[in-house]
C-alpha cells in the first residue's frame, strides 16, 4: 500500500464560540447558580449569584453583571449577555472557552425543581484545533487509510487533543517548531494530545539552517506500540516544567530522546509503561539531553549514553554508558554501577 502524506494546515475558519445557559423549573429566591469555567491549563474560577428573585431573568442578569466585573483571566476573554438566557460569547473568534454551569439549593444541597442547562449555540472554529476536518490537508482528518505520515509543522494546537485517539488506522507522527498543549496549573493534570501512532518524531529537522522548536509537547500514545523519538526540543516558558512530555501505556512501546527537557509520566499520579527508555544526545555527550522519569513510569529497560537522567523509581534493567544518572536523589557516574 503506497504511503500517503497529511499536513496540518490549521486553514479552518475563525469562528467565535458562542454557549448559552438557561435557568429553568421553578426558581425559588436564594437558588444558587454556578459558572465554572477552566482553563487550558486546569485552572478554575467560579462566577456564583444567589436569586434574588424568582425568574430566570433575575439569574441571567445577576449572573452576567457578576461575570461582566470579573477580572480572572478565566473571564475577561468572554463577554455575558442576555435576558432570560445567558448567552457567552468568545471575544476573539478561534480562543475557544470551556464553562459548566450548576444549581443547588440555598443551603448547598441538590436543586430541586430548578435546572441550569447549556447549549452550544456556536461551536469554536480555528486554527488552533486539530478535531477540525478543516485544519486538515484535504479536509480529513488522519487515519482515513494505513500508511499515512502526518506532518505538524508551525503550529499551535490547544483544542481537540482526543480527537486522534480512536482513528482507524495508526500513523507516522512529526511535529515540528509547534505547540502542543499546555502547562498544566498547580495540581491539575496534564492534557495530552492522543494520537494512535507507531512512530512519533519530535523535532526532527534536516536544514538547511536550524529550527526553532516550540514548547510544550504533551503527547499520549495509548496502548499503541509505539517509537517516540525527541530529536530536539524548545525552551519551556517555565523552567521547571518539560519542555516535552510523553505517556504511553505499552510494555514494547520505545522512548527515545536525543536532546531537549523531556518528561516520562512526569507528574504524581501519571502512570506510564513502557518498554525501553534510551537517552543519549545530538552533538554535546553531557549536555544535550535532560530526562525526568516519575514515580509512575513502569520501565523494563533504561539505556543511558549521555545526558542527566533523573528516575524515580527501578527499572528492570539499567545499562549506564555515559552522563550522569540520579536514581531515588543518588547521582551515579557512568563509571559507578546504578
Amino acid at each position: 500500500m503506497a504511503i500517503t502524506i497529511k499536513r496540518y494546515t490549521g486553514l479552518a475558519p475563525l469562528v467565535a464560540q458562542v454557549d448559552t445557559f438557561t435557568p429553568g423549573g421553578t426558581i425559588e429566591i436564594g437558588d444558587i447558580f454556578i459558572l465554572t469555567v477552566t482553563g487550558l491549563d486546569g485552572s478554575k474560577a467560579y462566577i456564583t449569584f444567589a436569586a434574588t428573585a424568582a425568574t430566570a431573568a433575575n439569574v441571567v442578569a445577576g449572573l452576567t453583571a457578576l461575570w461582566n466585573a470579573s477580572s480572572n483571566p478565566l473571564c475577561t476573554p468572554v463577554t455575558a449577555s442576555g435576558t432570560d438566557t445567558l448567552i457567552l460569547t468568545a471575544d476573539t473568534p478561534g480562543t475557544a472557552f470551556s464553562v459548566v454551569g450548576t444549581t443547588t439549593e440555598a443551603n448547598g444541597d441538590a436543586a430541586d425543581d430548578q435546572t441550569f442547562t447549556r447549549a452550544a449555540t456556536v461551536v469554536n472554529s480555528g486554527p488552533k484545533d486539530i478535531s477540525l476536518a478543516a485544519n486538515w490537508q484535504d479536509n480529513v482528518l488522519p487515519g482515513a487509510v494505513a500508511d499515512q505520515i502526518v506532518f505538524v509543522e508551525d503550529a499551535t494546537i490547544l483544542y481537540g487533543l482526543a480527537s486522534l485517539a480512536s482513528i482507524a488506522n495508526a500513523i507516522t507522527f512529526n511535529v515540528q517548531r509547534s505547540q502542543i498543549s499546555s502547562n498544566p496549573a498547580p495540581g491539575t493534570p496534564v492534557i495530552f494530545l492522543q494520537v494512535k501512532a507507531t512512530t512519533v518524531n519530535i523535532g526532527k529537522y534536516d536544514g538547511p539552517g536550524t529550527a526553532s522548536e516550540k514548547a510544550p509537547i504533551n503527547i499520549d500514545t495509548g496502548s499503541q506500540v509505539s517509537t517516540t523519538t525527541v530529536y530536539n526540543a524548545g525552551s519551556n516558558s517555565n523552567s521547571t516544567m518539560p519542555a516535552v512530555r510523553i505517556k504511553c501505556n505499552s510494555a514494547s512501546a520505545v522512548i527515545n530522546v536525543h536532546k531537549g527537557k523531556v518528561g516520562i509520566g512526569f507528574e504524581p499520579g501519571e502512570v506510564t509503561v513502557a518498554g525501553t527508555v534510551n537517552v543519549s544526545y545530538a552533538t554535546n555527550i553531557a549536555g544535550d539531553a535532560d530526562v525526568f522519569i516519575g514515580y509512575g513510569v513502569i520501565l523494563t529497560t533504561l539505556n543511558i549514553d549521555g545526558g542527566d537522567t533523573n528516575i524515580q523509581n527501578t527499572p528492570t534493567t539499567t545499562n549506564h554508558n555515559a552522563g550522569t544518572l540520579t536514581k531515588n536523589g543518588i547521582k551515579y557516574t557512568a563509571t559507578k554501577a546504578a
